[in-house]
């Protein structure tokens, strides 16, 4: 059964995708991203840590969250 228009009663018809549609899918709407490009490499709830400038020495340190343990250097690295 084809889909109306809601108001005119008109129907709906969808033409198939051109050619130049289908090679150029990704230009249009964005390539996918893969999950750990969304989640990043933290887990499922993202950064656990963020920057912050210490004025004494200039540097920019990296402080984990109120609310998140450090994980273990062994195991990541640190």
């Amino acid at each position: 059964m084809a889909s109306t228009n809601g108001i005119t009663g008109d129907s709906l018809v969808n033409k198939p995708n051109s050619k130049e549609y289908e090679e150029n899918y990704d230009k249009i709407f964005g390539k996918k991203k893969s999950r750990m490009d969304v989640i990043g490499q933290n887990g499922n709830s993202g950064d656990h840590y963020e920057y912050e400038l210490n004025k004494s020495t200039g540097e920019v340190e990296k402080r984990f969250k109120e609310g998140f343990e450090k994980p273990n250097g062994d195991q990541f690295g640190d």
